[in-house]
């Protein structure tokens, strides 16, 4: 039974799965904003850190909107991090490390869980995804990686609210900062539009990108090539 929606398909298809896939996107958006939020108050704005967001705590991370996307189509995004730029030290430099550190993030806790897998390729296992999804534990590891991976090339794209549009500031000249504003404001209306688009069309539009971007990413957490 296919139903056009991600999560539901996974629950028909394969439960545990499912059930790994909502547990590793719960803990990839919590790390990923957890990652923003420490890296702000460390660089010396305590905004998210007043509004409790410097925390491992979910519940403080996940977005109504980004949490949807993810159960329909099986990617999304969490609460934006609030910055107050003004208040970091190293200015547009600081904000470019705020901004790449939740996909910085992802890509370490994805290298962390390839680590089993990589171990079972080094001593000659079979480490096609039908033999991991023999075994839970390596099948979660799995699903982690991808996840995380996932999320990492989602949120360097310079869409709005992603944290590629936030990363590219620093190169943005100061007679533009006016239209990078308004292009940071609008611009999850064009995020979601695209979404809503490509489900309709039926076109993997995103796909398209991020999937060079994911393969990259597979290489440098040295994700085994079977796995990719």
């Amino acid at each position: 039974m296919q139903t056009g929606i991600f999560i539901l398909d996974y629950l028909f298809r394969d439960p545990l799965t499912a059930v790994f896939f909502l547990i590793a996107i719960i803990v990839a958006v919590t790390v990923h904003e957890f990652a923003h939020a420490f890296v702000a108050s460390r660089q010396g704005d305590q905004t998210a850190r007043y509004l409790g967001r410097v925390t491992l705590n979910p519940a403080s991370h996940l977005d109504p909107a980004g949490s949807f996307l993810f159960l329909l189509a099986g990617i999304g995004w969490g609460r934006p991090v609030p910055v107050n730029p003004y208040n970091l030290k190293e200015g547009k430099l600081g904000d470019f490390y705020v901004s790449i550190a939740g996909i910085v993030t992802n890509l370490f806790t994805a290298f962390i869980f390839t680590l089993p897998i990589q171990i079972l390729a080094a001593v000659g296992s079979d480490i096609t995804p039908s033999a991991l999804s023999e075994n839970p534990g390596l099948l979660f590891a799995r699903v982690m990686v991808e996840v995380n991976i996932l999320l990492a090339a989602f949120n360097l794209l310079p869409i709005p609210p992603l944290d590629g549009s936030k990363a590219i500031g620093i190169f943005i000249p100061r007679r533009f900062e006016p239209a990078y504003q308004e292009f940071l404001r609008v611009g999850p209306v064009l995020l979601i539009g695209i979404f809503l688009l490509a489900l309709t069309l039926k076109l993997n539009v995103l796909g398209f990108i991020i999937d060079p971007i994911k393969a990259v990413f597979s290489f440098i957490t040295f994700l085994p090539t079977s796995l990719r």
